[in-house]
């Protein structure tokens, strides 16, 4: 597989990327939040011949790095990062944005601000309302104090995201977070408070300016989503297809691979159709 590693400068961050596979458009795929690259593996490894998947880390995550200021990362700031990460690739057409959980956030205010960028979004294990369950995973990730390991953030990860993980993934999660750092600490406990205070996604994010073709895809066991918002946010956006994976929890393509067919199936659909 041919890899491209690189990073860019970008205000006042650092932002390490990779570009994996030979196609002729490309796969942007952006990270939830306290995830990584890894996250999106067997989505590389499924698309890779078809596509260019161009991967990166946001600050406070992975290898990405805050130069000079707060470790606070707001959302337009991480739309910029989008935007620069991308416009460095030199795209030769309309490219293909994926989010998942807050990525997918990232992605819809990316298309309703970048039409001309987008061409197809997928917005997976997304929500438009913060509800019960994801306030008690806040609160919870909030009393962990300055002195919390790695391994108590990714306990608190798990407990209210990642129950239907296997095995091999949890371990994978608890070995990302066993030397977290202060800073990606403090990214932590600011994205909690980011979530709290933001009640609906709308205070943010303008769904009804998304001209791209869209999939919202969200697993049946997700308990931090609900479907009832998962419906009210596609009547919102023009051309949008939802699918509810039967079986599967918020970690979505890592839990099933059930769920790489449906992005095929979807990234097969002729741009111009009109979905609903």
């Amino acid at each position: 597989m041919n890899i491209t590693r690189g990073e860019i400068t970008v205000g006042r961050f650092l932002i390490p990327y990779r570009v994996f596979g030979q196609g002729s458009r490309f796969l942007v795929c952006v990270n939830g939040a306290q995830q990584s690259m890894a996250a999106w593996r067997p989505v590389v490894n499924y698309f890779s011949r078809d596509y260019r998947l161009l991967l990166f880390d946001f600050p406070g995550q992975g290898r990405a790095q805050i130069i000079s200021g707060s470790a606070v990362v707001a959302l337009d700031e991480q739309i910029e990062v989008l935007h620069q990460v991308l416009a460095a690739q030199n795209a030769p057409e309309k490219s293909i944005v994926a989010g998942a959980s807050w990525g997918g956030v990232v992605v819809a205010a990316f298309a309703s601000r970048f039409p001309h960028l987008v061409d197809k979004i997928i917005l997976a294990s997304f929500g438009i309302r913060v509800n019960e369950k994801l306030v008690q995973a806040i609160r919870e990730g909030q009393q962990l104090n300055g002195t919390a390991t790695g391994e108590q953030v990714a306990d608190v990860i798990i407990k209210y995201f990642g129950q239907h993980l296997n095995e091999a993934f949890r371990k994978k999660m608890f070995d990302q977070f066993k030397n977290i750092t202060k800073e990606h600490l403090e990214n932590f406990h600011a994205h909690g408070q980011l979530l709290e205070t933001t009640k609906h996604i709308n205070e943010v994010v303008d769904l009804r300016s998304i001209k791209a073709q869209t999939l919202i895809i969200n697993g049946e066991m997700d308990t931090v989503m609900d479907f009832d918002d998962i419906t009210l946010a596609a009547t919102q956006i023009a051309n949008c297809l939802v699918k509810i994976v039967p079986g599967v929890g918020h970690f979505l393509h890592n839990e099933s691979d059930d769920v790489l067919s449906i992005y095929r199936d979807f990234l097969s659909i002729p741009s111009e159709r009109q979905l609903s």
